[in-house]
Formats: structure tokens, C-alpha cells, sequence
């Protein structure tokens, strides 16, 4: 990102002149990319007299999370103005600009373009140097005369994602980072034609790698994008065949198709024959980075309903017919009441945690046991199943409750000093060969909790989150031990 200084530089650093245009932020980006960066440390920025007006310098596009952990991205620009993506405008009226800088500069020029009678605010007097038909306001209190009755759209540019506490609460849902911006903007930019198929109909495909992406977090994320392109009108189509991916067997098998139903009527070969279709591998889209996208908020406040994975995928035949012969009996039997368990070990044991410097919300075996004992008093439970990919810790649960413990024989680990940053398949050992039965396993182990009675968990995971959505939120007790923990 290229943000403007209102200063000079100090005689000591070196410094590169251009004279104020409209083009001063692609002029200074061709500069930075090229020889400029490694012999100046900004540029000047000059009035058509020479004098001085302010200064630019090159910054990484930092993007904080709500929980306020930094990544570095990095944005392309806009390469085809056909294929921009104005979906997040829908229905707003006025737009206001915290600071100019690049992402805001551009977003303003495209906007007033595509909805000439929108009203454009910016909160930093530059603006007016280089952009006609916007407003210039101290602040947001002094913005609200232009923006009244328009419905508004706030972007700022301080590297937060603007969801976090402390902001007004009628803010929330409409700030957004210059960075999210762009990336909405230019999500899609290249369309592919394959073939003569589908005419008239646009194909998202979700094809990208999904390197260590956990299960349940693959069919959240497949989840996620086929909502984002029902809403754009889009059909989905699930294609994730290539590695890196945990749970492939083979390169070009479709490992969605494995364990659950494709999400639309157009199957991968014909999606591949299309006329239109928009592929996320080709636009570069990582799986897993969903959030830079601000279409993901809408989504993330609807996964608060558990519902919404329930309503969104279905597991395949194969699947199901595996889970019914691997279910324990009494989770299905109303005769005995059960309470499931997850306890969460191996890579969320306090070391592998602080290694990863997470805070420690996991609970020990000890808390959940004891906490077991005092809501078997409340609900006398006749078994307890638990879940768990730790074998030290099924082996302190075994020890604990004999013949009541429930669980599915399973691939588990033991802990070991280096699982902190281990994917699921190298840290139980899982061959290419064996995947497939090992998610088998794990999706019966997850419906069979959805089964019981009650839900105690040592922490927040896929599995629990899966398990409510199942169970549709009907659990006697749903309860977290672990520390500081929304269920």
C-alpha cells in the first residue's frame, strides 16, 4: 500500500520528485516496483509550481483478524474492468473514506464510474488534490450531513478489519479495511472458458488447494463460497483434486466427492466443458484466507446458527451407510442415556499451544472429568463417549470410567514435542491409503456425539461445532471447560 506523509524527509534520506497528477499512485507503485525502492526511501510529491505538497512511501499491506494477529498481503490491482465485482455495494448510498491512500484512491475512481449519483466522503483533506465530486469532512460527526438517509459504507485504512471491540455497534457491519475492498473488488478477475456447455451461466469452482486445512474447516469453508456465489448468481461446483490436501488420495480424484454429495446439478465434467466459469485456482484464491474477502462477515455471523452447516452439505451414501454400522449402540438406543466428550490433546497440549503463541484454552483431562462427575449427579448418565485423537488421554479416560466409556477405535497419537505445527494426517501418521477411512471414522465419531444426550468439550473445535450443527442444538447441556470459551 502507498500512503501518503504529511512531512518531508530528512536530508539524510533519499528522495524521488513527481509532480501531482491523477495517475501519482501508479506512476509511484511503477517507481517502488522497479529500481526505486532499493535506492529511495520515498517520494515527493510536487505542485505544478514544484513546491512540495507531501510525501509517499511503500508499505505492506497489513490486514489484522478480530483477534488482532497480523498477515502480510499482498494485493494485485485491478487488471479487467469487466470482471470487477460490485456485490458488496449493493444498495449503499455514500461511501466514506477515512485517509487517501492507494486502495482508497482507487476504490473512489472505480465507484464514481459505476454509480455516478453515490456520495463519496473522505476524512483527509488530500483528496480534494486529486479527486473531483466528494465531500471533505474533519470527521465522521461532520460526515453525517452528507450521508444521512443513504445507507453508508465506512472504509478505513489503520490495518484493522473494523470488527472488533470497542466500535459502535451500529458501525460493525459496515467498515471495512481499503484491503478487503480491493480484494472484493478483484476477487474474480479472470473468467475461463472451457467449452460450449452452460451457455448463459456463470460456474464458480472451488478448486483451490486446501494445504492443512482441517476437515470440518473444508466443509465450513465449502460452505462459505458456495453461499458467496448462490448470492452473485453463480453456480458452485466443488473440485478439490490436487495437492496439497490432506485427504487425497490421488492427484485428479475429487476428494469432496469421497464423503459428501456434490453442492449443485452441474457435475465437475461438465463444469470443466463451461462456457463462463470463474475458478478459484486461477485467481489465485487460497482456500484458507477466506477472511481477506469481506463477503466472508455476512457468513461468519450466520455460523452463530449451527444450522447453517447442517442446511449447506450432505454426506454421500457410501458415508452413511459407514457411519450407521460404527455407531455405538446405546447413543442410538433411548433406553440409555449418554454424554458425549471431546477432549482435545496432542497438538493442543499447553506446549504445543505456547509454541504456537496461542493462549492456552484447552481444558486438562482432570477438569473434565471432574466435571463429568458433578453433571452425572443432574443428568445420570448410564455412559460416557469420548472423542479424542490423544491415546494418553482415552487411556486416563478408560482408567477413569471402566466399562462406561464409549469410543470408536480410531488412528490416535501419542504427544510428542514437535506436533505443534504437524497437519492431522502427519500427526497420526496417516497414509494416502488410509485417508479415506480415517475420515470415516472421524465423521462417525462426530455424528455419534450429535447422538448423545448431553456435550461436554475441553475446547472449541470442528468436531463440537459439527456435532451441535447435527444434534440441531437440542443437547440437555452443551458446555465448554476450557478457558474463556463461547459455545
Amino acid at each position: 500500500m502507498i500512503r501518503i506523509h504529511n512531512r518531508r524527509f530528512s536530508e539524510k534520506k533519499k528522495t524521488f520528485s513527481l509532480a501531482l497528477n491523477e495517475n501519482i499512485f501508479e506512476e509511484a507503485r511503477e517507481y517502488f516496483e522497479t529500481e526505486g525502492q532499493a535506492v529511495c526511501d520515498g517520494i515527493s510529491v510536487l505542485d505544478d509550481k514544484g513546491r512540495y505538497l507531501f510525501s509517499l512511501e511503500l508499505q505492506d499491506d497489513i490486514l489484522y483478524y478480530v483477534n488482532r494477529r497480523g498477515t502480510t498481503y499482498q494485493l494485485d490491482r485491478i487488471r479487467e474492468e469487466k470482471y470487477i465485482d460490485y456485490k458488496l455495494f449493493d444498495g449503499i448510498g455514500a461511501v466514506v473514506f477515512y485517509e487517501l491512500e492507494e486502495y482508497t484512491y482507487q476504490i473512489c475512481r472505480i465507484l464514481q464510474k459505476k454509480y455516478p449519483d453515490m456520495t463519496f466522503v473522505f476524512l483527509d483533506e488530500n483528496a480534494a488534490l486529486l479527486l473531483k465530486n466528494i465531500k471533505v469532512c474533519r470527521d465522521v460527526s461532520e460526515a453525517r450531513q452528507y450521508i444521512q438517509e443513504r445507507k453508508p459504507l465506512f472504509i478505513t485504512s489503520n490495518g484493522e478489519n473494523a470488527v472488533g471491540p470497542g466500535r459502535p455497534a451500529d458501525f460493525v457491519s459496515c467498515i471495512y479495511n481499503s484491503i478487503n475492498v480491493m480484494k472484493s473488488l478483484g476477487w474474480v478477475q479472470k473468467h475461463s472458458h472451457f467449452g460450449e456447455k452452460n451457455k448463459g451461466k456463470t460456474i464458480f469452482l472451488i478448486d483451490t488447494n486446501i494445504a492443512d486445512v482441517g476437515l470440518v474447516d473444508v466443509i465450513k469453508l465449502v460452505c462459505y463460497y458456495k453461499n458467496i456465489a448462490v448470492d452473485h448468481g453463480w453456480i458452485p461446483v466443488v473440485k478439490l483434486d490436487c495437492f496439497p490436501n490432506q485427504y487425497l488420495r490421488k492427484e485428479g480424484e475429487n476428494m469432496w466427492e469421497y464423503f459428501f454429495e456434490p453442492i449443485s446439478k452441474i457435475s465437475v465434467s461438465d463444469a470443466m466443458e463451461s462456457d463462463d466459469v470463474i475458478s478459484m485456482r486461477e485467481n489465485e484464491q487460497a482456500f484458507h484466507q477466506i477472511e481477506v474477502n469481506p463477503f466472508v462477515r455476512k457468513y461468519a455471523q450466520i455460523m452463530a446458527d449451527n444450522s447453517f452447516l447442517r442446511k449447506n452439505f450432505a454426506l454421500n451414501s457410501k458415508t452413511i451407510s459407514y457411519i450407521k454400522k460404527n455407531v455405538p449402540v446405546p447413543c442410538t438406543d433411548n433406553a440409555y442415556r449418554v454424554l458425549g466428550v471431546i477432549m482435545r490433546g496432542t497438538d493442543y497440549r499447553s506446549p504445543s499451544v505456547q509454541m504456537r503463541g496461542e493462549s492456552d484454552i484447552n481444558a486438562l483431562p482432570e477438569d473434565v472429568i471432574s466435571r463429568i462427575y458433578e453433571l452425572n449427579q443432574i443428568w445420570k448418565y448410564d455412559y460416557i463417549f469420548a472423542a479424542t485423537e490423544d491415546m494418553e488421554y482415552l487411556n486416563v479416560f478408560q482408567n477413569e470410567f471402566g466399562e462406561k466409556l464409549l469410543y470408536i477405535e480410531q488412528k490416535r497419537a501419542y504427544y510428542q514435542d514437535d506436533l505443534a505445527e504437524k497437519s492431522v494426517a502427519e500427526l497420526l501418521d496417516i497414509s494416502k491409503e488410509d485417508v479415506v477411512d480415517f475420515v470415516y471414522k472421524y465423521l462417525a465419531v462426530i455424528y455419534t456425539l450429535a447422538k448423545c444426550d448431553g456435550l461436554l468439550v475441553s475446547r472449541n473445535c470442528g468436531a463440537s461445532r459439527l456435532a451441535r450443527s447435527w444434534n440441531a442444538d437440542q443437547y440437555e447441556i452443551d458446555e465448554v471447560v476450557g478457558k474463556k470459551q463461547r459455545v
